[in-house]
């Protein structure tokens, strides 16, 4: 049976996780990513993959040498169950230009050896609003004759 309760320790992790991304510390952020092999984390762009902790580590220094992504945690939770948990954070991303998006982010985290927190797995999404997925739509892969 799983018995997830609120992880005030992961949530910590995530708040200081965040404070060195805005420092732009990325061995600060590395210190933070698991050394698994099975490590991956996607961003909001459908080409944004990174697997393992070099690709996510050079992915987040990318992000932060183009200067141009900042981003605002409006919420954030976490929840664990032994050595596993997540935290669920909704943030606004702010490009370099100005133009500012919803995200919602998906963290997966596993305790190390010492009892902190690592991370395994990041998901970001933009929400988009249902009545844009249409066929019309700049979003849709393709559209498919229906009827």
């Amino acid at each position: 049976m799983i018995a997830l309760e609120r992880a005030p320790g992961l949530e910590q992790a995530a708040a200081e996780w965040d404070t060195a991304f805005k420092h732009g510390d990325v061995e600060a952020l590395r210190g933070w990513i698991s050394d698994h092999p099975a490590v991956v984390s996607r961003g909001t762009d459908q080409t944004e993959v990174a697997r393992g902790r070099d690709e996510m580590t050079a992915m987040i220094e990318h992000e932060i040498a183009d200067g141009g992504i900042t981003s605002t945690t409006t919420s954030r939770e976490a929840y664990a169950d032994g050595a596993f948990g997540y935290v669920y954070v909704e943030a606004t991303l702010r490009m370099a230009d100005g133009a500012e998006f919803p995200t919602r982010q998906l963290a997966v985290a596993q305790r190390g050896e010492n009892g902190e927190w690592l991370f395994v797995h990041g998901l970001a999404a933009i929400p988009v609003a249902n009545e844009l997925l249409t066929a019309n739509s700049p979003l849709a892969l393709h559209t498919t004759a229906t009827g």
